[in-house]
């Protein structure tokens, strides 16, 4: 068995499930997740007794899909990436960047996307802020050699121009999984057209 195809089947089998960071208050959860914590979140890392129902499967393929918004330089952002510095003061404090800012002029549906490697024994938050966008969603996704298999880590949507996946002490860290997980963040204007800027922290 060849080491990628190794690497996708220990990611199947610890991803049956999906969590991120505890929900912000101003966010919106999105339906049907489960209560968001480390990933693979521990209540749902054993195996179900026969008679019980399967746990949800992370294998369908993520949900933040859509045409690609136009890049920005991050300095073109202007008010959504200075929003995202005064957030992170509240929602991921003593992090530092983890990347560059993702920034873009959205069309509703559109999304914008940027590599990131969850490692052990770190904790990560994600913000995203937009002018004229009315509810924003990031997700994360692991990136396995299986196209048809994405585990979802983390997903939330946010009203109001701004969203945070994994705020505070309920940042998004690895469970059970000893080795770092290649993955990629998505931001999506959901709902409205605008600018978007979005910043991954971790500490």
């Amino acid at each position: 068995m060849n080491r990628s195809l190794s690497s996708a089947l220990v990611l199947a089998a610890v991803a049956s499930g999906v969590a991120a960071g505890c929900a912000h208050p101003n966010d919106q959860p999105p339906s049907q997740m489960p209560p968001q914590g480390t990933w693979p979140p521990p209540a749902m890392t054993a195996a179900p007794p026969p008679t019980a129902a399967p746990p949800p499967s992370a294998s369908s393929p993520a949900t933040t899909t859509g045409p690609a918004a136009t890049p920005l330089d991050p300095t073109a952002a202007g008010a959504a990436a200075g929003a995202i510095t005064v957030d992170a003061k509240i929602d991921a404090p003593g992090m530092g960047t983890e990347g560059t800012v993702l920034a873009g002029n959205f069309q509703e549906g559109q999304v914008l996307e940027g590599p990131i490697t969850i490692t052990p024994g770190r904790c990560y938050t994600f913000i995203a802020a937009g002018v004229g966008v009315q509810e924003i969603e990031i997700q994360l996704v692991a990136q396995t050699p299986l196209p048809t298999f994405t585990p979802l880590m983390g997903d939330q949507k946010g009203a109001g121009g701004k969203v945070v996946l994994g705020p505070g002490k309920g940042c998004i860290k690895l469970a059970l999984i000893p080795v770092a997980v290649p993955a990629k963040w998505v931001i999506k204007a959901s709902k409205g057209s605008g600018i978007i800027a979005g910043q991954a922290f971790s500490k």
